[in-house]
């Protein structure tokens, strides 16, 4: 089958406002279908519009036409609990959703994320006799913070019982009165979740990890495989060369300034490497959670730590080839961070902790080290032996896998696309 089709791209936030790695990897994919010769439409949601109900805003970003939704959470009686409804199910954006499918008669629907969406779009696609594609960046369809971590940042599992998830909701000032009722929703959300992912007809992990993890919650093991993101080789200038007799070590961390990144675990490890040839940098945005930021600050104990602050997508290879190393000291199972992929093409090896994606990408004394997460003590042997030359970090830089490519990931996602449209 070759034809242009009619793709209709859908993700919880997109860019310029939002530019984490979904929002960043739906663009790029976006931007290849197109230039292998077909149409594609994104819908997102966006805040905004404080006075009106919802909104539909046809708009587009670069040469993508993007359609924005806008929803404000109404005044009822148990706003609490609307409001984590909120996050997955949302009739009034399911009728809106029904215009759109009406209007664009899309050929293929490539969820990417529905978080403030409604996961009953799935339903309303395949009414329709359209295909459906899925690629999952986390856990939010399993759990109620994304992330399985339990309130007290202990890790969780999928084959956990609904009613302990209450002791995570109960981290934020609910009333008791309420929990009964934020049970049924679990158990509704879990409910809608399972069956809309199951009657997706592709779903994509970028891990095999990840993949493993849904597996075990109920997706059924035959639509879901295995497929890792692509990356624009473009926006990454060529590879460091990492020498061999290094002074003074450079150690660097990117990403959100967020709890479950495990930036307590990085600046207690460093902080203990007050005498030895190394500095770390800290580059995130410090205003995503400024009383966790103020935490960070007053843990500082060695003056060769450096908080940096924000940086611009466009700028994170030259970021990136200020270190000889980077750190992802994640405490959750991170599935496949594109700041890995980004890392290893501009040529700087990783320290990260042994769980999840991080450790399926960056197998121990191959491509990069592993430490046991959540435990600073292990970290900071990592960097000792690093300095005693137990690791090279230069011959580490030499083994960096090849990172598949945005387009050849593209051709990839297009056949999956034509595939399913032949079997309907």
């Amino acid at each position: 089958m070759d034809k242009k089709l009619n793709i209709l791209q859908v993700v919880h936030f997109f860019l310029p406002d939002h530019q984490a790695g979904t929002e960043l990897y739906t663009y790029y994919l976006s931007k290849e279908l197109k230039e292998l010769g077909h149409n594609v439409t994104i819908l997102t949601f966006e805040d905004g519009y404080p006075y009106v109900e919802s909104v539909m805003e046809k708009t587009q970003y670069e040469d993508i036409p993007l359609i924005k939704l806008y929803k404000q959470e109404r005044s009822l009686k148990k706003k609490q609990l609307k409001k984590y409804m909120n996050l997955y199910y949302e009739p009034y954006l399911e009728s809106v959703f029904i215009r759109i499918l009406n209007e664009l008669k899309p050929d293929i629907v490539h969820f990417q994320h529905l978080v403030n969406l409604s996961i009953n779009f799935i339903e309303l696609v395949k009414r329709r006799n359209i295909p459906v594609v899925m690629t999952i960046a986390d856990y939010w369809y399993i759990c109620w913070n994304n992330l399985l971590l339990k309130k007290d940042l202990s890790r969780c599992t999928p084959l956990r019982k609904l009613r302990n998830c209450l002791g995570c909701i109960r981290k934020n000032p609910i009333s008791l009165s309420l929990l009964p009722y934020f049970y049924y929703h679990l158990l509704k959300k879990e409910s809608l979740h399972k069956k809309n992912l199951n009657s997706a007809d592709l779903i994509i992990a970028p891990s095999d990890f990840l993949r493993e993890v849904y597996v075990a919650w109920g997706v059924d093991p035959e639509r879901i495989i295995h497929s890792d993101y692509g990356m624009e080789h473009a926006l990454y200038p060529g590879k460091k060369v990492i020498p061999k007799n290094i002074e003074e070590y450079t150690f660097g961390f990117i990403g959100s300034i967020l709890p479950h990144k495990g930036l307590g675990i990085l600046i207690k490890a460093f902080n203990e490497l007050k005498d030895k040839p190394v500095k770390l940098e800290i580059w995130g945005d410090l205003k995503t959670k400024k009383i966790y930021s103020h935490d960070i600050k007053q843990m500082l104990r060695n003056d060769k730590i450096k908080l940096m602050g924000r940086y611009e997508n466009k700028d994170i290879g030259n970021v990136l080839k200020r270190f000889d190393a980077l750190i992802i000291p994640s405490i959750w199972y991170e599935n496949s961070p594109l700041t890995i992929h980004e890392s290893y093409m501009c040529g700087v090896p990783l320290i990260t902790s042994d769980i999840g994606g991080m450790a399926e990408l960056v197998p121990h004394n191959v491509s990069g080290l592993q430490f046991k997460a959540n435990d600073p003590d292990s970290l900071k042997e990592i960097i000792l032996s690093i300095l005693n030359k137990k690791y090279d970090l230069a011959e580490l830089s030499k083994k960096l896998p090849k990172v598949k490519a945005i387009r050849d990931n593209a051709v990839e996602i297009q056949n999956y696309y034509f595939k399913l449209l032949n079997k309907a």
